[in-house]
């Protein structure tokens, strides 16, 4: 199994707009910021199971995208892997777990269903005003109302007005996808029945109060970049 540039780029992106009950595990982010720094081009590769062995910290995370891939018969991790197992249902599945271990669904149900759609990779309508964001995610009949949002450090290309991106938490991750990648990705998780009710039922989520994400997330990039 290899890894090219793009996609590592990617996981990481993803990783670090990611917040987590207990100890973020900051040394195996750094360790793929620095590897990702001495690959030269996009399409540059590196064997996938060496890069998870070397790893600082033990992470079921990375271990799981493997398994992710080679279930689907894939051999090389690119964008379009990243992209399926952040947004897909086993990616609600591993977020239901982490819900059941912290007993969320009987101690606030709502952070719960907030919790549940902030860990999903979801595609929205960008709206930018300044230097605040703010989005729109629209999936049948449910929308969510989206703000307190930043652009990760890592972001290629200009932010318009408006535009269609991808969103993780707090965190802007990409700008710019088709209208049939977003069509991809409202398809992917019209399928599951538990991430379109927590949807459904949140209305809106604003990462300034929930949770301090927003300020979460710009502390955790000052230690990173």
């Amino acid at each position: 199994m290899i890894i090219n540039k793009g996609a590592l780029e990617k996981l990481v992106i993803l990783n670090t707009s990611c917040r987590v009950f207990g100890e973020k595990k900051a040394d195996n982010t750094r360790y793929l910021i620095d590897v990702v720094k001495r690959m030269e081009n996009s399409q540059e590769t590196l064997d996938y199971a060496e890069l998870v062995r070397n790893l600082p910290q033990k992470s079921f995370t990375y271990k799981a995208l493997e398994v992710f891939a080679r279930m689907r018969g894939w051999e090389k991790i690119h964008s379009g892997i990243i992209h399926s197992f952040f947004s897909e249902q086993e990616h609600v599945d591993f977020t239901l777990d982490q819900i059941a271990a912290q007993e969320l669904r009987k101690r606030n149900p709502k952070f719960a269903d907030k919790f549940l759609f902030s860990h999903l990779l979801v595609p929205v309508t960008l709206y930018r005003d300044g230097e605040e964001f703010r989005a729109s995610y629209v999936n049948g009949k449910v929308h969510v109302a989206i703000n307190g949002l930043l652009p990760h450090p890592w972001l290629k290309g200009d932010i318009p007005k408006k535009g269609v991106a991808l969103i993780h938490f707090a965190t802007i991750v990409e700008i710019g996808i088709s209208n049939q990648t977003r069509r991809l990705f409202k398809d992917r998780q019209a399928k599951s029945k538990e991430f379109m009710e927590a949807a459904g039922a949140i209305k809106e989520i604003d990462y300034r109060s929930f949770w301090n994400v927003h300020e979460w997330t710009k502390d955790f990039w000052k230690c990173l970049f």
